[in-house]
């Protein structure tokens, strides 16, 4: 077998690569033009190292197809896009970022405006927007919807992270435990894994330097803090911050001084399962916009007086509490989450109890047996999921004199033995003449029977309807039968159960 000689090829003169870059990047761009975007450019030739290769794409990706001064795309951006970007140097390089996640932050920061002429939109669904036009606009890549269209996540290519960073620094609004010059007026840090583990007196001098601190952040799932000492060192320290991110920690309680930080607005102790309690005083927090209690599976309860919490507009809790009479009071409530409480019986109260609430998760509570009457009257929500809940029955109870659900948009119901079929206040939203509902799923629940035929034949106005593992599923009506045929509107309509045999309509 004969041989190929290997070629080592020098890297481009900084000359050269320069110009190679402009050819790609902006052919008719000149020096002056845009003295920010002139250094973020040669930054970002001198991270290629000379390599062609590398130096050509790093040029295609600050060009636009559509015209060639697009290159100075972000001085393009409205002005209520620049800090939202600019905030997403908080994330490490390449990391997944949930639009949840992002868009809560955004809003604990003030970064969302109203739109004037529809002043009742949700400052959710705002910040949702934002992130579609950073996606058009390319500083976000790599979208995939997640759970059913509930949320998506995204990625930052690492050369426009460079220039979100770059940004952020020049404003000293951010830094990482790694930066190297530290401006004591840095108000958001991020630590990861290879930041602070085993360093912890490093992290202590790091922190005793800074003084506006608003952000703590640990972004990477799975990687928190286990030390108390700083905990208390940011809570004695920071008296305006805003966000205090502990998930993933490790300590078994809470100081009771987190009450003193008044202006704190998000607070997450997710996965944290070691701690058993908290301070009841976390209750007097009533700028607390954002309460993340999911995955602490060993609290045993929840704070009394919560509904002094007025603003809270996120919550996602776990308990081996058997009943929530804490939630009785949450008119402000937009998220709940209520995920792997396993000794849970019943949620919350009357009808009235969360008039805005958008969005319902309840995820592995195997003891709840039925739902409160009250959600049947959630105007307000959009999006349902319920998951897991082996001994619940959404009949019990049911009847026809309820409103339905009329925003609800999304609905994902999985692994729920006792389903047969829909309750009433449901079908109610399925197959009302003004719904608003573009997303049915239902999957794993092995005594589902199927759907009436005054919802199916509603199916045309679904752009996704799916039913999958649900075995004794048929389908009434005289026009249904088996086949690949598939009703004129409809994107992805799909009935699977045993033996994998389709069923479109």
């Amino acid at each position: 077998m004969g041989t190929i000689q290997t070629y080592v090829l020098s890297p481009l003169p900084p000359k050269e690569s320069w110009s190679l870059f402009l050819k790609h990047a902006c052919a008719e761009m000149v020096e002056g033009e845009s003295s920010n975007l002139m250094e973020f450019g040669h930054q970002v030739v001198e991270k290629c190292g000379g390599i062609p290769i590398q130096v050509r794409m790093s040029g295609n990706l600050m060009y636009s197809a559509k015209e060639t001064e697009d290159w100075t795309s972000f001085e393009k951006l409205p002005s209520h896009l620049k800090p939202c970007f600019t905030f997403c140097s908080i994330f490490p390089k390449n990391s997944e970022i949930r639009s949840d996640d992002l868009v809560q932050l955004w809003i604990m920061h003030d970064l969302i405006k109203p739109i004037s002429n529809q002043g009742d939109k949700e400052m959710e669904d705002i910040g949702e927007e934002y992130i579609k036009e950073l996606l058009e606009r390319s500083f976000f890549q790599d979208s995939e919807k997640r759970e059913h269209g509930a949320y998506f996540s995204f990625r930052m290519h690492d050369l426009v992270h460079d220039l979100a960073t770059s940004l952020a620094q020049q404003e000293n609004i951010m830094l990482t435990f790694a930066a190297k010059n530290i401006s004591r007026k840095i108000r958001h840090v991020s630590f990861s894994d290879e930041d602070w583990s085993g360093h912890e007196q490093q992290v202590l001098n790091f922190l005793g330097k800074l003084t506006d601190v608003q952000t703590i952040l640990f972004p990477v799932d799975g990687v928190g803090l286990n030390s108390e000492s700083i905990v208390n060192t940011c809570i004695e320290r920071f008296k305006s911050m805003q966000v205090l991110d502990l998930s993933d920690s490790r300590f078994e309680a809470l100081p009771e001084s987190i009450t003193s930080l008044k202006d704190l607005r998000f607070l997450s102790l997710k996965r944290n399962d070691r701690i058993m309690k908290l301070p009841d005083s976390i209750s007097r927090l009533k700028n607390l916009h954002a309460l993340m209690l999911g995955g602490c599976s060993e609290l045993s309860n929840l704070p009394k007086d919560m509904e002094l919490m007025i603003n809270l507009r996120h919550l996602e809790i776990t308990t081996k509490e058997e009943a929530l009479p804490a939630l009785n009071s949450f008119k402000s409530l937009r998220y709940l989450g209520v995920v792997g409480c396993a000794n849970l019986k019943s949620l919350f109260g009357g009808r009235e109890t969360f008039t805005a609430l958008g969005t319902l998760f309840i995820h592995r509570c195997p003891s709840l047996v039925s739902l409160p009457c009250g959600i049947r009257h959630l105007s307000a929500l959009k999006i349902l999921r319920i998951d897991d809940c082996g001994t619940l029955d959404l009949l019990d109870g049911d009847d026809d004199n309820v409103p339905g659900l009329k925003s609800l948009r999304l609905l994902v119901i999985v692994k729920l033995p006792r389903l047969r079929t829909l309750p009433k206040w449901i079908l109610q939203a399925a197959a009302s003449a003004f719904n608003t509902l573009s997303c049915i799923v239902i999957e794993s629940c092995p005594n589902f029977r199927g759907l009436p035929w005054e919802v199916l034949q509603k199916l045309d106005s679904y752009p996704k309807f799916k039913i999958e593992n649900c075995p004794k599923s048929i389908v009434p009506g005289p026009d249904a039968y088996v086949g690949d045929k598939k009703m004129k509107s409809i994107t992805d309509v799909l009935v699977r159960v045993k033996y994998s045999i389709f069923f479109h309509y």
